[in-house]
């Protein structure tokens, strides 16, 4: 078993831990609370307040994804598709320095903080206040996780239905190709 940091655990017989952290492998907090700054804090209401607007956002952003995602194509790109180009490799180049500092290698101090905070961009929330909202069970946490993708696909499917039954006279009703398109780009992106 190894540590999820190496100074989160001080050396000595297994459970003891530095930080407030607990467990053998020195992972986890008590219930209410999270680790933020190298150290067990109890959660606020900021907490649950900002996973709650940025759930919001990402529900908004996966609707308005459609829209941007299913853009005509040329044979000369637009300013537009530049841009998304541009944001589509920055987020590749961001992923691959978050998995170089997940990776069991001793860095330069410089390099592991800045991957540290970059590893939102590979899912990886399990040093986030995310634990806040799910707590610090194994199974409930793997739960939150895993059907991230799917109540997004499931979301993005109800907006096709919602404009293609009941559709609104300024609003065009969606194409269901292109909504298994935008499916298709968050499968991609995950």
């Amino acid at each position: 078993f190894s540590l999820l940091r190496f100074i989160q655990g001080p050396g000595g017989k297994p459970g003891t831990c530095s930080g407030g952290l607990q467990g053998k492998l020195c992972s986890r907090c008590s219930a209410g609370e999270a680790w933020i700054d190298g150290a067990c804090t109890a959660c606020e209401t900021v907490h649950f307040v900002g996973w709650c607007i940025f759930g919001t956002a990402v529900l908004g952003g996966s609707l308005a994804s459609y829209f941007v995602v299913n853009l005509p194509g040329s044979r000369t790109a637009s300013p537009l598709q530049l841009v998304l180009l541009t944001f589509g490799l920055v987020i590749y180049a961001v992923q691959t320095v978050a998995l170089f500092g997940m990776m069991s290698v001793t860095w330069p101090s410089i390099f592991t903080s800045t991957s540290g905070s970059l590893q939102f961009a590979v899912l990886d929330l399990s040093r986030s206040t995310l634990t806040c909202l799910t707590g610090w069970g194994d199974t409930e946490r793997f739960m939150m996780f895993a059907m991230v993708f799917p109540v997004l696909a499931l979301w993005v499917l109800l907006a096709w239905a919602i404009s293609h039954y009941f559709p609104i006279k300024r609003w065009p009703s969606w194409v269901l190709t292109y909504t298994f398109n935008t499916i298709g780009v968050f499968c991609q992106a995950g």
